[in-house]
């Protein structure tokens, strides 16, 4: 094949997971680059406040590289979330007041009226500019409105730089979606970087699997562990290919027996935390140091970050012993965006934030995530930490499918400690379940009330949603 001169192949940037293992070749990085002259002009003719964002739909295919094209045009964004509330898109739209994106309506005009001069060099960077604003998750509560910026987003990549990314010829799966800072983390990654994504969002977990296990290119996938536990279900003896370096595992509690299944069946998993609010993870499992991780931690603080933990009254605590988990470093936030929803406490005068979770840090810096604040029941004056009853109830009782402990008020003990737990067989008696238990766990630690739904209530990354689980019976 004869080429010109000046020919140059095309860098890919996003590949589409299709069936069968096989992969589409959806965008090259100059298809951003141009994608992001489009935006730029969209934003600039509609926008009336460079703090103004434009909005995209989730669930769209071209949504990871409207992300990067944002980046790249310093643009803000928020995208729309696929399955959105009423109240999140009212809240959106009365906070932000966001433009919709019409992508093929902004091309025709960009092209109308610049003809096809598509720039190739980056727009001005300021690191102080917003980047995207996104809501938490809301699993403890209202969402609250957080305004990334681009310096915290750089400060989370440049953190990743010195533990793991892929290499330029290799690719990152994208399997989480964009409206969380999850999957908004793996697309600017990459970007940054300059290897690519193979977008996995619309698959099944046969497709999934099928590129884990047959596609060598791909090095790298983030994950919940909801995802996870649903791969080993339907995967053989090997899930991933030997290639594969690690799947970051976070959005929520990670069950010890879930890391003793994925590493008894050579599945690398580095263990992390990270929230909305720290530009996605912000303590990990080192990637050297994978084999040799404590078992039970989520890591140590990033490069450039800081952990403290201080009991109820803001003291610090020694080592070893547990409190709420305070952060601080270049990828924290330091206030929210929605001032009516701001928690004064969470962040003091000398930049510190304060998670809401508790946990604990050995001497060796490796951190341990206990539960969060809000998830601690307290009855008849005992502390009882859910998660330490959910890992005996599954230890101890069979055919569990999905469990969560938590509390509900009570006139007698203030709270009671309550287990939703849904079954792959028959349902148990509720009182012989209960009696079998106390010979099994200390009484405290014992439901006072046992409920069997259908399922558990979770949201897009796994989250169990508090509110609409505490009225299923």
């Amino acid at each position: 094949m004869n080429l010109p001169f000046n020919f140059r192949p095309p860098v890919p940037f996003i590949f589409s997971a299709a069936t069968g293992g096989l992969l589409d070749l959806r965008s090259t990085r100059e298809t951003v680059i141009r994608m992001a002259a489009v935006v730029k002009r969209w934003h600039t003719q509609y926008c009336s406040e460079p703090e103004q964002p434009l909005s995209f739909p989730a669930n769209h295919r071209m949504a990871p590289e409207f992300i990067a094209a944002c980046w790249h045009a310093s643009v803000p964004y928020w995208i729309e979330p696929a399955l959105a509330s009423a109240t999140i898109t009212a809240r959106a739209k009365h906070l932000l007041n966001p433009v919709p994106y019409h992508w093929k309506q902004a091309l025709d005009e960009y092209l109308k009226n610049n003809g096809d001069d598509f720039p190739t060099r980056s727009y001005t960077d300021d690191p102080e500019s917003i980047f995207s604003y996104l809501f938490t998750s809301g699993s403890s509560g209202a969402p609250k409105l957080v305004a990334l910026r681009r310096a915290q987003m750089q400060a989370a990549f440049s953190s990743m730089e010195t533990s793991l990314l892929p290499d330029r010829l290799e690719s990152w799966l994208l399997c989480l979606p964009l409206n969380h800072i999850g999957g908004a983390a793996v697309v600017l990654r990459s970007w940054l970087n300059g290897n690519s994504i193979v977008d996995a969002r619309m698959c099944g977990y046969d497709e999934m699997l099928a590129q884990l296990t047959g596609n060598e290119s791909l090095t790298l996938a983030s994950m919940v562990p909801t995802q996870l536990d649903q791969l080993l279900e339907i995967g053989k003896a090997l899930i991933v290919h030997p290639g594969f370096k690690a799947i970051l595992l976070g959005g929520g509690p990670s069950p010890n027996a879930l890391i003793e299944e994925a590493r008894s069946r050579a599945v690398p998993v580095m263990k992390s935390y990270g929230m909305t609010e720290s530009c996605a993870h912000v303590i990990s499992v080192p990637y050297k140091e994978l084999g040799n991780a404590p078992f039970g931690s989520s890591g140590k603080a990033n490069p450039g970050h800081y952990v403290q933990i201080r009991d109820a009254y803001g003291a610090v605590l020694p080592a070893g012993e547990t409190g709420l988990l305070w952060l601080k470093g270049p990828q924290l936030i330091n206030t929210y965006a929605d001032a009516p929803a701001n928690s004064p406490a969470s962040f003091d005068a000398d930049g510190w934030f304060c998670t809401g979770d508790y946990a604990r840090q050995d001497s060796g810096g490796w951190v341990y995530i206990e539960m969060r604040r809000s998830d601690l029941v307290v009855s008849g004056g005992e502390n009882i930490n859910p998660g330490e009853v959910e890992s005996i109830l599954r230890s101890e009782i069979d055919g569990i499918a999905d469990l969560v402990v938590g509390g509900l008020p009570d006139a007698r003990w203030g709270q009671k400690l309550v287990a939703w737990i849904v079954f792959e067989g028959d349902k148990p008696d509720p009182d012989k379940l209960r009696s079998w238990l106390k010979e099994k766990m200390p009484a405290w630690m014992v439901p006072a009330e046992f409920r069997f739904p259908e399922r558990i209530p979770r949201n897009e990354m796994g989250k169990i949603q508090r509110e609409a689980l505490e009225k299923l019976l």
